[in-house]
């Protein structure tokens, strides 16, 4: 019989804090790319307030009730603890090697609700402080493109601020051959548009906080995109695919000894071994 997740945070906990917890409750969960992640509110015999962080996939951490300090930001303080495991990890485990690589999109996340709440309902705001928060985006759409280039791209030759030169490096890297081509031109499309509709905003007089806003849900937009396409070209199901036409379309045809595949549009019959394929398709 499976432990459940509340005997696991109290047996924990007790061995932590090492005293008795009269009460263990759970108060929010934060929904986090590979794992959802828990916090469960923790009450000893001495009345003290402790908050555990749970998931199925990452470590469980405590952390003392602190003056001032939010949940959200605790999350954000036990986010960073998660991927400084990561740096010391060895990376055979996929969640956390997931977090250190994927690092720079809860970043510019907290750099946006950070924008958000400077931005209030915008009516207030000047245009000088309006082109300060478009540059602001601009510098985080530089960022994010800086860091999609760290996958062993060559752009030593792209300038510093080449935002869509290191974009299609990214996307010539990560999405491959032509059954990628509709996948590219998603991405490309939408930054592209993006990159240029911000730096208008960067000089634009007549800037209102709604243009501030779009930018702001376009930027969160890219980043789930570049997020999701980075994944999954890692993910083993999505390295299948034929080694003479490179079409993902196929179908299994074989799984008792070997994983035999047959290819939709040119018939040819490969074979893929993978662990984590093995587990999904048995």
């Amino acid at each position: 019989m499976r432990e459940s997740e509340e005997k696991k945070v109290l047996t924990y906990c007790q061995l932590e804090i090492q005293e008795d917890v009269l009460v263990a409750k759970k108060i929010k969960s934060f929904p986090f790319y590979l794992d959802n992640i828990n916090l469960w509110e923790i009450m000893t015999r001495s009345n003290k307030v402790y908050y555990c962080f749970y998931g199925k996939n990452s470590p469980m951490n405590l952390y003392p009730l602190m003056k001032n300090l939010s949940v959200d930001r605790l999350f954000s303080l036990h986010l960073g603890v998660l991927l400084e495991l990561c740096s010391k990890s060895n990376f055979d485990n996929l969640f956390l090697k997931f977090y250190k690589d994927k690092s720079i999109f809860p970043k510019i996340t907290q750099n946006i609700e950070i924008i958000n709440k400077r931005l209030g309902i915008g009516i207030d705001k000047t245009t000088i402080e309006l082109q300060g928060f478009a540059n602001m985006i601009r510098v985080l759409l530089l960022k994010l493109a800086d860091y999609l280039c760290l996958n062993d791209m060559k752009t030593h030759d792209i300038k510093n601020d080449d935002f869509k030169g290191k974009l299609q490096s990214f996307l010539h890297y990560v999405l491959t051959g032509k059954s990628n081509k509709i996948r590219r031109e998603l991405i490309n499309d939408i930054a592209k548009d993006l990159w240029d509709y911000n730096c208008t905003l960067v000089h634009k007089k007549s800037i209102n906080c709604y243009d501030i806003l779009n930018s702001l849900n376009g930027l969160n937009y890219l980043c789930s995109l570049c997020s999701n396409f980075l994944t999954s070209k890692d993910m083993p199901m999505n390295m299948i695919k034929c080694p003479i036409c490179d079409s993902e379309e196929y179908m299994l045809i074989d799984n008792k000894s070997k994983y035999t595949f047959k290819c939709k549009n040119c018939d040819n019959i490969f074979t893929y071994n993978h662990k984590i394929v093995e587990k999904v398709l048995t």
